[in-house]
């Protein structure tokens, strides 16, 4: 199966066994919402990027301790 056609919960199992394309995806999906969230509640470019930064890293480093239920509340 195409990488886009999977679901978030299956891109998230994906990560957590190191699979980059998965990570690029579940990164293409989220990327702007992020951003525009951490903008929101930061409203400082540099304070902005560090936790945009320090979300996507740890999806990578803990996407093991993903245990189902809402993607997007488990990311943000």
């Amino acid at each position: 199966m195409d990488i886009k056609g999977l679901t978030d919960s299956e891109l998230i199992e994906k990560i957590s066994q190191k699979d980059y394309n998965a990570f690029n995806e579940l990164w293409r999906r989220y990327d702007r919402l992020a951003l525009s969230i951490f903008h929101n509640l930061l409203r400082d470019k540099h304070l902005v990027e560090d936790a945009h930064q320090r979300l996507f890293m740890t999806i990578w480093e803990d996407s093991h301790n993903y245990r189902g239920g809402d993607v997007k509340a488990y990311l943000l």
